[in-house]
């Protein structure tokens, strides 16, 4: 009996160990992928160059929670001048960044998104989308993701500069768009110079303060409408 409650206890504690070391490395996965983007290592730096980022022009930071949203006035592609300050008179605003017509992971995004937004604007919350993209890509973008919320040019970077999301792209990458996908980045948005947004969210409330923030330089991580809804 004694030698069976021994080894049932060894045995228990040859568990509990694995259980624990487990948990931990877990755990520890977890905070290096909700770190990683954030943490100017030379190792994460070379991963975010492999993906387009000329980190020796600059590091895009994003905003942070609690901060005031950057007021903008952008022209829809129908000529409307829209403003965030007015529109936040009105209700909150999502707004989301995307790179372009040409990113398949924007596309596929925007399409998903497009389905669930209706529980966003049932929540009394205006979507606002902004890209670097001309208004012709814009319209293209519009008619492979069916999206019917409002698609902004930011043709000055003026937004994107503001949020902290922009960025300049490198050759490297640049030239793999162009081989891979038969696009050019910077012809895409009508610049000589190819820059993209890093695709963040904000939720902002009708105060002009940032209630919730997505912002990861993986540029396949975005913001799920879950996490959205759960601060309007």
């Amino acid at each position: 009996m004694k030698k069976t409650l021994l080894l049932s206890t060894f045995v228990f504690g040859i568990l509990a160990c694995t259980s624990t070391s487990e948990k931990t490395a877990s755990q520890e996965k977890i905070k290096m992928e909700n770190t990683d983007s954030q943490t100017p290592t030379a190792e994460a730096d070379a991963r975010w160059t492999n993906i387009g980022y000329d980190l020796e022009k600059g590091r895009p930071e994003g905003l942070k929670v609690g901060m005031k949203a950057p007021d903008f006035a952008l022209q829809s592609p129908d000529g409307k001048t829209i403003k965030l300050s007015e529109e936040l008179k009105k209700q909150p605003v999502v707004l989301m960044f995307y790179r372009g017509v040409w990113c398949p992971v924007c596309i596929r995004y925007l399409a998903e998104f497009q389905e669930a937004a209706p529980q966003i604007t049932a929540k009394g919350a205006k979507v606002i989308a902004i890209t670097p993209e001309t208004n012709d890509n814009i319209a293209e973008t519009i008619e492979k993701t069916k999206i019917d919320f409002t698609v902004l040019h930011d043709q000055n970077t003026n937004v994107m500069n503001d949020y902290k999301v922009l960025f300049s792209v490198t050759e490297a990458y640049q030239e793999k768009i162009r081989t891979k996908l038969e696009s050019d980045i910077a012809f895409n948005n009508g610049k000589t110079e190819a820059q993209l947004p890093v695709p963040a969210t904000y939720v902002i409330g009708q105060d002009g303060v940032i209630k919730f923030v997505q912002f990861d330089l993986n540029y396949k991580n975005r913001a799920s409408v879950d996490d959205i809804l759960k601060q309007l």
